[in-house]
């Protein structure tokens, strides 16, 4: 779907076409490479101990590139190391409320694969969302990786196939993460910046 308003192009990878997509901004449109990519915080929002920090995913490149629309999150200490013990819950939403809930059953139906298609100086966003208390457990780094669309043609354009990673990066932002779980959402495109 599009938004005449704002310069960026949601590709449902399971309807591109159904959806009126034009096959040459979906064509042109290559994975986006690590280098071209800028992931920095934009926001946050709380609610009593609910937090809800919104990163941004930013092409800086001279070209519209693709990105899958669920990044991997990952959480570590203050040494560098994984906190295992907390698990990232991908949501089916675009956003995060303010109140963090359980998952539903309808939560897995609404995730769709999505690819996100950034126009140079366009960027999209996502959000985290966790339970934060002085006596849990604390995050020094919040580590995120985006998966890479594969290219068509390139042999690993199969659904069963793992997305391939196209970069990892790291905000520093220290989270005190109660009840074990953060949740993330979707990654939705935003107006040029």
């Amino acid at each position: 779907m599009s938004d005449p308003n704002a310069p960026f192009t949601l590709i449902d990878r399971t309807k591109s076409q159904a959806r009126g997509i034009p096959s040459e901004i979906e064509a042109a449109a290559s994975p986006c490479r690590p280098s071209i990519l800028q992931v920095y915080e934009s926001a946050a929002r709380m609610n009593d101990d609910q937090r809800i920090v919104i990163l941004a995913v930013k092409n800086t490149g001279t070209t519209a590139c693709r990105i899958e629309g669920y990044p991997t999150i990952g959480l570590v200490d203050e040494s560098g190391a994984s906190i295992a013990q907390i698990v990232v819950r991908q949501t089916g939403e675009s956003s995060l409320s303010a109140t963090i809930s359980a998952p539903t059953q309808d939560a897995a139906a609404k995730k769709v694969p999505v690819d996100v298609v950034l126009p140079p100086a366009a960027q999209g966003t996502f959000e985290i969302g966790w339970s934060s208390g002085e006596q849990c457990p604390l995050a020094s780094r919040i580590v995120i990786s985006m998966p890479q669309i594969p290219t068509p043609g390139d042999g690993t354009a199969s659904a069963d196939l793992p997305p391939n990673v196209s970069g990892v990066f790291t905000i520093n932002h220290p989270i005190n993460v109660c009840h074990g779980e953060i949740q993330v959402s979707a990654l939705t495109a935003s107006a040029a910046v």
